[in-house]
């Protein structure tokens, strides 16, 4: 049981950081607009985020620009959650598709495998 957890412990934390990663060069590539469709439906949400973030670091003056500024934190950090929930569950259907092929082929050709799989 504890392998199983520490497995999942290590597939939380990678596909997370490779999430951030992803969403750091979709901002520096200049992809944002599919950042801005991912967050389309949760825009509120992005913007109460944003002004939580806010509230923990108050070292701006306010206005309307650090307004804006709070409102696009709020919106990167649940496009990060969101491209970290997909690559999460992409990773997870990838193994469970490989553990049934490798299933599939030790019933087939017993304990030999596949020829050409490695």
């Amino acid at each position: 049981m504890k392998d199983k957890s520490k497995r999942l412990i290590k597939e939380i934390s990678t596909t997370g950081f490779a999430a951030a990663i992803l969403t750091l060069i979709s901002v520096l590539t200049g992809v944002d607009w599919v950042l801005f469709l991912l967050l389309t439906p949760f825009n509120d949400l992005g913007n109460k985020i944003g002004s939580w973030i806010d509230l923990l670091f108050q070292s701006r003056g306010g206005g309307w620009l650090d307004g804006m500024s709070a409102g696009l934190e709020g919106n990167f950090f649940l496009a990060w959650i969101e491209i970290w929930i997909v690559l999460f569950v992409f990773v997870r259907l990838i193994k469970m598709q490989i553990s049934r092929r490798e299933k599939k082929d030790t019933e087939e050709f017993g304990d030999r495998g596949r020829q050409f799989w490695p």
